[in-house]
């Protein structure tokens, strides 16, 4: 027996127990005669009954919907729960109650709009009724929706009940103050946060709002049930200690914020006298509000009703006001998502003759493979033909300028617009356009391709003018997550919001569970990029000579990938084990190499935009990015050697330069394969990226003489380049 026969039988057999429910209540006369009213319970049995099959199906199997004729004992459950269901309701004595018609009406309605939304959002994603229908009557899918229906229900009795025994004014201190709670932590920070940085996000607003929303009523019930199923008294104090918690939060997001700039998934180490501060702050405001409204007792539920309620429109008018300046910024096609991006094209395509690949692991600090080899000496055993410098230098400290310098050799202190320095320096960079004379195709993997420069960008065989959205769908998990860290970020004191830390590709990540393009954008994740390798393999394309930059997350935090390439949760692994798996891809990209022939001729790098990137006015220790050279025929069975030269990232294109057979001639770099004693001789630079009070101010230069790998050779200087206007 099909799925399909198996949800007509559940849902006649959900019209039959609702039926035969209202039949009963009508001869016990426990039902009104009103029409609306009848109706009304006859739908609410009907789903009631349909959701306590849906519900037990889905706590005992916890799967899809599964056909009786997979099990023919559940067809015998669902009869059983469709004459359980009918007998608990007429056995409720209160089905008839005059007070609860009108709740039972607004109950139906509120889940026939609902149905009708969840419904045509399933059409728009599927595109097909069926399909939208099975998407819709899934067991999670239905438990889920009856039981904020039912939540609801009660709270509205609740307060009906309670308005009787309590008055009037305490149910109206109560539902404004839950509004407040979920206005000031919720509504506003998410709201203005999304419409602000609008462009930061691959979604558009409209098309999560109505998630948000669902959030943002979850909340509201939840708070005002919590304060509705206590005692009286404990419900007044509950409704005054919420009330000074969101002033506190909404004075602490409007007032007392600074430093939130750095959102790049370190924690932010401020300092101990700001956190005290702000923690005594919050102290204070926690109990002088409470002690404000305690002592103006005869009036104190006017004052939290009239408060909650100003605060609330002060806030939903801020969130209004930041409309029009979302407008301007433009809106996100419908049907393009974006325009002029690198794609994944070519990804996992070799040339036949010619191949030079460099990997950019973000942040792999030497120190962080010195972990990792302490853990597993034999590490490095499969980068056989390859050179290992550890004494390697970056010029900066940030992946932006690190990857523009890298690529170019031209530094940026924010002394110009950042897109006219990247334009400018990659056209005046003589490599990549002696590279094309020389008959090398090239494919930039970067995720972010305002980094690149248009001069260079636009010939890059992955260069994408416009990609489709095929097929789009936004996680209700992901946007609770987004608007739980959105708003504590925003809203709570400095001592916890190192708990609430997010950047927009954490957003975009939770958020977006499902894109699908018709030329899928580069993505620099690991574990996703190491699990298409796996499934697609790398194969050899029609290019004859090729030139590939893969960057990738690396070793940045936060830490979502494991030693075997897995994505997991923040928290659920050690940096550690993120410094193996990202190699371990790379080990895996090489190896396919080999199978295909092509390893010995190809000239490989393995290298990082920077070292660990320290957030503070000083640096504390050295700072290395990897580097792992190898030249065209080293073979496999060669060991890894290491070198002592002293190396710069100054060096990376000359290098791959005079591999290539390009004419490439650069006063500072140096070709590390070749060095000839020169690299002795000279004074390496590093520009720190200075940050005080939370900002980053400035790049202080260090001078490096000697072994970059022992601290006391790094020498600090007095030469700052502070962030121009452009920053």
């Amino acid at each position: 027996m099909s799925i399909k026969y198996t949800l007509i039988i559940q849902c006649v057999l959900a019209v039959l127990s609702g039926t035969a429910t209202v039949t009963v209540l009508r001869v016990q006369k426990k039902l009104q005669k009103d029409l609306l009213v009848l109706l009304s319970s006859w739908g609410l049995d009907i789903f009631y009954a349909f959701w306590g099959m849906s519900a037990v199906r889905w706590m005992l199997l916890y799967e899809e919907i599964p056909a009786y004729g997979e099990n023919l004992y559940l067809i015998f459950l669902d009869v059983l729960l469709a004459m359980g269901i009918s007998a608990l309701i007429t056995g409720t004595k209160e089905q008839g109650a005059a007070g609860n018609s009108g709740l039972k009406t607004a109950a139906c309605m509120a889940l026939t709009v609902i149905s009708v939304v969840l419904l045509a959002r399933a059409v728009q994603w599927y595109g097909n009724l069926n399909a939208a229908f099975y998407h819709t009557l899934q067991p999670e899918s239905v438990t889920v929706l009856g039981f904020w229906i039912l939540l609801g229900y009660l709270i509205a009795d609740r307060i009906s009940n309670r308005a009787k025994g309590w008055g009037q004014e305490q149910c109206a201190v109560v539902l404004t103050v839950s509004a407040l709670v979920t206005i000031t932590f919720v509504v506003y920070p998410v709201f203005e946060t999304l419409l602000v940085n609008k462009n930061e996000f691959l979604f558009d607003i409209k098309d999560i709002w109505y998630l948000v929303g669902v959030f943002c009523v979850m909340v509201y019930m939840v708070t005002a049930a919590l304060l509705l199923l206590v005692t009286e008294r404990r419900c007044r104090m509950g409704c005054v200690f919420l009330w000074a918690l969101s002033i506190s939060g909404y004075l602490q997001g409007m007032l007392m914020n600074g430093g939130l700039f750095l959102m790049d998934g370190k924690k932010t180490d401020w300092s101990d006298g700001r956190k005290i501060a702000n923690f005594v702050l919050w102290s204070v405001l926690l109990a002088g509000l409470t002690a404000a409204c305690l002592a103006a007792k005869k009036i104190s539920g006017k004052m939290l009703i009239c408060s909650s309620l100003l605060l609330c429109a002060m806030q939903m008018i801020g969130v209004v006001s930041v409309i029009p300046q979302s407008m301007q910024r433009g809106e996100k096609d419908s049907d393009v998502l974006c325009e002029n991006y690198l794609s994944m094209r070519g990804m996992y395509e070799l040339a036949s003759e010619q191949n030079v690949i460099v990997f950019v692991l973000d942040t792999y600090d030497v120190d962080f493979l010195e972990q990792v080899l302490e853990k597993r000496p034999d590490f490095l055993e499969p980068l056989g033909g390859f050179t290992y410098y550890p004494d390697h230098v970056a010029q900066f400290s940030r992946t932006f300028p690190s990857i523009p310098y890298m690529f170019t050799e031209q530094p940026h202190f924010y002394d110009e617009p950042i897109q006219d320095y990247v334009n400018r320096a990659f056209s005046e960079c003589r490599f990549w356009s002696e590279m094309s004379t020389c008959g090398y195709q090239y494919y930039l993997f970067e995720e972010d391709e305002n980094i690149i420069g248009e001069s260079v960008l636009k010939d890059a065989e992955n260069f994408t003018t416009e990609g489709t959205v095929q097929e789009e769908r936004m996680s209700f998990a992901g946007c609770v997550e987004m608007a739980v860290k959105i708003g504590g970020y925003r809203q709570m004191p400095y001592l916890v919001k190192n708990q609430f830390l997010y950047t927009a590709d954490d957003i975009n990540d939770t958020v977006v569970r499902d894109r699908i393009l018709d030329i899928p954008m580069y993505d620099e994740n690991d574990a996703l990029l190491w699990k298409q390798l796996k499934e697609t393999g790398l194969t050899v394309g029609d290019d004859q000579k090729a030139f590939r930059l893969i960057h990738t997350k690396g070793a940045h935090a936060p830490y979502r990938m494991n030693e075997t390439g897995e994505q997991v949760d923040e928290g659920a692994n050690t940096p550690v084990q993120m410094y193996e798996g990202c190699m371990r891809f790379v080990y895996d990209y090489l190896a396919q190499m080999q199978s295909l022939g092509v390893y010995e001729q190809a000239v490989i790098v393995i290298t990082a935009d920077h070292g660990e990137n320290f957030v503070s006015a000083e640096l504390p220790q050295t700072t290395n990015p990897i580097l792992f050279i190898k030249p065209s025929g080293a073979g496999i069975d060669t060991p890894v050697e290491i070198s002592d030269v002293m190396a710069s990232q100054n060096d990376l294109l000359p290098t791959i330069a005079a591999e290539m057979d390009i004419a490439y001639d650069d006063a500072w770099g140096l070709d590390l394969l070749n060095p000839a004693g020169k690299d002795k001789t000279r004074i390496r630079y590093h520009y720190h990226t200075v940050v005080e009070n939370g900002i980053q101010t400035k790049t202080r230069r260090y001078d490096i003489i000697g072994n970059s790998r022992y601290f006391e050779n790094w020498i600090a200087t007095d030469n700052y380049h502070k962030f121009g206007e452009f920053y």
